[in-house]
């Protein structure tokens, strides 16, 4: 279950295509921040999956479009999540990650600092 990154020169139009384990996804620039929203990271959880634990991703063809964010995991819930947009759809294919990074590289620190959140469940 383990999604690797790796860097593929920009393509034209300024957007970013990395190879992960799943094939290629292409981030966006915006604001400064490189962002690749809603990677696979695990295949969904569907059918014979479901309530199992996660199996390796299925892979994709071509390259696969980042800018936007995965599903959320369908739960029930009154009014809708903290800072999300009303109508936020949601899916059991739901085993998504996000990565952002800041555009310009520092040349004062050789890391940065990197935060992991884990989504709660049983």
């Amino acid at each position: 279950m383990t999604t690797t990154l790796t860097h593929e020169p920009p393509t034209a139009r300024g957007r970013l295509d990395v190879r992960v384990t799943g094939g290629i996804v292409r981030g966006v620039e915006e604001n400064g921040i490189l962002a690749w929203r809603g990677i696979p990271y695990a295949a969904p959880p569907v059918g014979d999956l479901r309530f199992r634990a996660p199996q390796p991703v299925v892979p994709w063809d071509g390259v696969r479009d980042a800018s936007t964010f995965g599903y959320v995991a369908p739960q029930v819930y009154k009014g809708q999540f903290k800072g999300a947009k009303p109508g936020v759809p949601a899916s059991e294919d739901c085993l998504t990650i996000n990565v952002l990074r800041p555009a310009a590289p520092s040349r004062k620190q050789l890391g940065r600092p990197v935060m992991v959140f884990i989504r709660g469940g049983g």
